[in-house]
C-alpha cells in the first residue's frame, strides 16, 4: 500500500510539474506577445519621425540647388540673386 501511495505521488507530481512547465512556457509568449504590442506604437512613432515632410525634401533640394549655383557661379550674382551672398 505504501508503495502504491509513492507511486501515485510520483505521478502527480510529474503531472503538475509538466502542468507548471506548460503555464510558464504559455505566461512567457503571453508577456512577449504583450512587450510587441507596447512597443509597436513607439517603434511607428519612430518611423514617423524619420519620414520626411515635403517642406523638410523641398528645403533641401533648395540648399542643394543654392550651393550647386554658388558653386559653379563662383560666387558671382546669381548667388546673390537667390538670397546668398558671394563670399
Amino acid at each position: 500500500m505504501l508503495e502504491e501511495d509513492a507511486a501515485k505521488f510520483d505521478a502527480f507530481l510529474k503531472d503538475n510539474d509538466a502542468a507548471v512547465q506548460d503555464a510558464q512556457r504559455r505566461a512567457d509568449a503571453e508577456t512577449a506577445a504583450r512587450q510587441v504590442k507596447v512597443r509597436a506604437p513607439h517603434s511607428l512613432s519612430c518611423m514617423c519621425k524619420q519620414v520626411p515632410t515635403p517642406s523638410l525634401v523641398q528645403t533641401s533640394r533648395l540648399s542643394t540647388l543654392h550651393q550647386s549655383l554658388h558653386f559653379s557661379d563662383g560666387g558671382s550674382e546669381r548667388s546673390a540673386a537667390c538670397g546668398r551672398s558671394a563670399s
